[in-house]
């Protein structure tokens, strides 16, 4: 999704939230390559998903 000034990110939770696997794992090293791309691994609310989605930045 695009943060609110537009630059896109990858939020994920974090490991303590879901179990570890090889397709996440290996979708955050693709990701890593792409400049444009900040990850983070945090919690994210329906909320701040709801937001994003009302504004068009999901």
């Amino acid at each position: 999704m695009k943060n609110k000034k537009e630059r896109t990110e990858l939020v994920t939770p974090p490991l303590n939230a879901l179990l570890p696997g090889i397709a996440r794992q290996s979708t955050l090293d693709l990701e890593r390559a792409y400049k444009d791309l900040t990850i983070y691994e945090r919690e994210i609310t329906m909320n701040e998903l709801l937001e994003a989605y009302q504004d068009n930045r999901v």
